[in-house]
């Protein structure tokens, strides 16, 4: 079996055909899912993961993911929607249920399901060219280099 991978390149599409098996990393970073992603989190030496939650609609979402904490590189994004935490479904939960599910929890193997972001773009910008890159008048930037930037002023960001 074969994929074919689709990688831009100079302007014009390049195509290589690669195996598809476990070990290719590209593939597994591309594969294709049900809609939801497993993120596998930890706690820091103060045995916290770096994360703050908010209800909305009687769904449980991320609303601040602190810089540089366990949460962080484990992939969790401010707006991220959390379904499940250690295979419990969260929908309906207080904010103070969820923390307090995440306290429970070990140090280490915390599992957190979040929906999949299939409209979510990075984009490498220069100063003067946000609309060459892609950039287009109706997005709205989330994060700057990591850093959530929601609510600061065009001047802060």
């Amino acid at each position: 079996m074969t994929a074919r991978k689709v990688v831009p390149s100079g302007g014009g599409v390049l195509n290589m055909v690669t195996p598809l098996s476990g070990q290719y990393l590209g593939l597994q970073r591309a594969e294709v899912t049900h809609g939801v992603r497993e993120l596998t989190l930890c706690k820091d030496k103060d045995g916290k993961i770096g994360v703050r939650v908010k209800p909305v609609n009687n769904g449980i979402f991320a609303c601040l993911v602190i810089d540089k904490s366990p949460a962080a590189p484990a992939g969790l994004r401010f707006g991220d929607q959390i379904l499940q935490i250690n295979g419990q479904t969260v929908a309906g939960y207080s904010m103070d249920k969820v923390h307090d599910l995440f306290r429970k929890s070990p140090v280490n193997g915390i599992s957190v399901v979040v929906p999949d972001r299939p409209f979510k773009r990075t984009l490498t910008l220069h100063k003067d060219s946000a609309a060459k890159n892609g950039l287009l008048t109706d997005d709205h930037l989330l994060e700057v280099e990591g850093q959530n930037v929601v609510g600061l002023k065009d001047k802060e960001v």
